[in-house]
């Protein structure tokens, strides 16, 4: 990332944090409005107006920013973390811009607008105080439940302030053998004592002593008060540390996978997803998303007879019918699609991997439904081959200019997916793929890209039913593209929803009232399936309102990194990856045992169990880059 690019993320950042600083003091202000929670005098030190908010709010974020800072943590989590922290931060720990805490009545009686900037957000906080006794808001976090002891002394260790390493020091001098932050929750309250002082200065023990006497002790030393509101003192760690916990587990909870999200992968997800209710003014936009022209979706090799006509495409045309998946292959072709591109997320995010059906089954529960139906494992095994097979014959298709006429283009020369190579069980039917994503529409997901675009889903939305998960899918791309506008919240017309669970029908005839029925039911289905915030409303004018779930929020706006699966090893780990590992070094299994140090039969019986792991004979074999070593007995 070039030094320019780096200024644009961090202003970029910045002015998202101080954006959840404003909300938290206009909502004070308007609380206090309202109800009335503070008297004149505190009411005349709140911020009024638009200015005064915007200073305040300036400088908590500064304040944020700056311990988040001094505690050395990476850029990308910072965002996130900030904007949760805003929502928390103690208010009356936040300095002028003199970088100031304490301050004198002279200073207070200056001007108004003084008393604003010295004493306006502990104001603010005196008036959440009042409004979390009214009912009106939750209480702030002050100490994390999921905080230990050890978190905290870690978290102060990560920075190199000299400070950090007194203050680490003395925390483990006071609480010996302390496990949790518990142990010492009433003795480190911000308001006791200050944990970073002068070295000549001894706390008293905290075991046996009062909170009135250690707030005694903190009064008589002012050196110690001073250093109160230190970035390293316990109670500020502990907010930190329970910040990054909350981003980094809703990221994992979530346990999402990217789709690519440039316009042309985009037009390919809707096309396989709804293809029954494409209108023609969709059309057109999905046309111009190319930048090149009409799309259409080939199977085999052979468009249908309204594909062949350049009418299809045009601009202008009535709703036509288009092939695709969801028309197809059915729902489950999409499950199909969207499983092939959490497989390769999994494989390290190339496009390449080696696809089994334990895998695609445990993707979606598979085996519930298995059980719930009269289809046996096997026969469900080989309709996703032969769906997946159907994927590798079609083709996306934009119209091109070519000498001064109109032709069609394959996006990528290749089909949806490649199939590379494959391993059959016995009797013929197949095992495993090794499979490639189309590389011109998986370019935006990928690990190398040069323009990373994608959009993340997480992985319940392959266990919903076939509206919901059409549905899901495409909102995806609908939060994606509306980053920069709302930060991902979507306002959608009611028949829009309805025509991105390819659902029209019912609306095209008398049943409205099924058709919202359905409508909100599948919302509710998406929203469970997408996370904590993640919520739905109806809006005035027949519309709805789609908020994104927070995690996705982190991680597209706020650029919080995702807990991305590793990289599989370079080995295999079940039967079906032997035979694919063993033909890709053009071994047969007599000299892959001789090139591995185990027996033939070793082998044979390996490969024989299919997607079984390995047994303990593989552990530590040298897999490498074998040599074609001949066994005893071959010339």
């Amino acid at each position: 990332m070039t030094d320019a690019k780096e200024s644009a993320a961090a202003l970029r950042r910045r002015a998202l944090i101080v954006e959840a600083c404003r909300a938290r003091i206009v909502r004070a202000v308007e609380l206090n409005r309202t109800l009335g929670l503070v008297g004149p005098k505190i009411a005349t030190t709140l911020p009024s107006t638009g200015s005064d908010i915007d200073r305040l709010a300036a400088r908590l974020a500064r304040t944020i920013e700056g311990v988040l800072d001094a505690y050395r943590y990476p850029a990308d989590n910072r965002g996130a973390m900030a904007v949760r922290l805003a929502e928390h931060w103690p208010l009356d720990r936040v300095p002028d811009d003199q970088g100031r805490y304490w301050f004198s009545s002279k200073d207070l009686e200056s001007s108004a607008g003084a008393r604003i900037d010295l004493e306006g957000l502990s104001s603010v906080e005196i008036v959440e105080d009042g409004a979390v006794h009214r009912g009106a808001l939750p209480p702030r976090i002050t100490w994390p439940s999921n905080v230990s002891f050890d978190d905290v002394v870690t978290t102060i260790e990560r920075s190199r302030d000299p400070r950090a390493k007194d203050a680490a020091q003395q925390i483990r001098a006071m609480f010996p053998g302390a496990t949790h932050m518990f142990a010492a929750i009433h003795t480190m309250r911000p308001w006791t004592f200050g944990l970073v002082q002068p070295k000549d200065l001894v706390p008293p023990r905290p075991e046996g002593k009062s909170i009135g006497e250690l707030m005694d002790w903190f009064a008589n030393n002012p050196a110690v008060r001073a250093e109160l509101d230190s970035p390293f003192h316990p109670s500020t760690a502990a907010l930190v540390v329970w910040a990054a916990k909350v981003v980094l587990d809703a990221q994992a909870k979530a346990r999402a996978f990217p789709l690519p999200s440039r316009r042309e992968a985009r037009v390919a997800f809707d096309i396989l997803a709804r293809q029954k209710t494409l209108c023609a003014d969709e059309r057109r936009h999905l046309a111009e998303a190319t930048r090149e022209g009409g799309v259409r979706i080939v199977w085999d090799g052979r468009p249908r007879a309204e594909q062949r006509r350049f009418a299809f495409a045009a601009l202008d045309v009535e709703m036509r019918e288009v092939v695709g998946i969801k028309d197809e292959l059915g729902a489950e072709g999409v499950r199909d699609y969207l499983i092939l591109h959490k497989m390769a997320d999994a494989h390290g995010r190339t496009g390449t991997f080696v696809w089994t059906w334990a895998q695609h089954r445990k993707a979606t529960r598979h085996h519930t439904r298995i059980r719930a139906s009269n289809v046996d494992d096997a026969k469900a095994c080989d309709a996703v081959v032969q769906r997946i097979h159907r994927l590798a014959r079609a083709q996306l298709h934009v119209e091109v200019e070519l000498d001064g006429r109109r032709a069609w283009k394959v996006i990528g020369e290749e089909g949806l997916v490649v199939i590379v190579g494959g391993v059959e069980r016995k009797g013929g039917s197949i095992e495993g793929l090794k499979l490639r994503l189309n590389k011109a529409l998986y370019a935006g997901a990928s690990r190398d890209a040069k323009r990373a675009h994608y959009t993340m889903i997480p992985e319940a939305v392959l266990e919903l039913p076939a509206a919901a998960l059409c549905l899901a899918t495409l909102l995806v791309f609908q939060w994606r593209y509306a980053v920069d506008e709302s930060r991902g919240t979507v306002v959608l017309d009611e028949d829009k929803v309805l025509r991105l669970m390819d659902e029209t029908s019912l609306t095209a005839t008398r049943h409205q009232t099924r058709a919202a029925g359905k409508m909100r039911r599948t919302l509710d289905d998406v929203v469970r399936a997408m996370g904590d915030g993640c919520t739905w409303e109806p809006v005035e004018g027949e519309k709805v309102r789609i908020t994104p779930p927070t995690w996705w929020v982190d991680h597209a706006v706020h650029g919080a990194p995702m807990p991305h699966p590793l990289p599989p090893a370079q080995h295999p780990r079940t039967g079906v990856e032997l035979v694919a590992w063993r033909r890709e070094h053009k071994l047969t299994q007599a000299e892959a045992a001789a090139a591995l140090g185990v027996g033939e039969r070793t082998i044979r019986n390996a490969e024989a169990r299919g997607s079984d792991a390995l047994p303990r004979s593989f552990v530590d074999v040298p897999w490498g880059a074998p040599r074609r070593a001949l066994p005893k007995g071959r010339a």
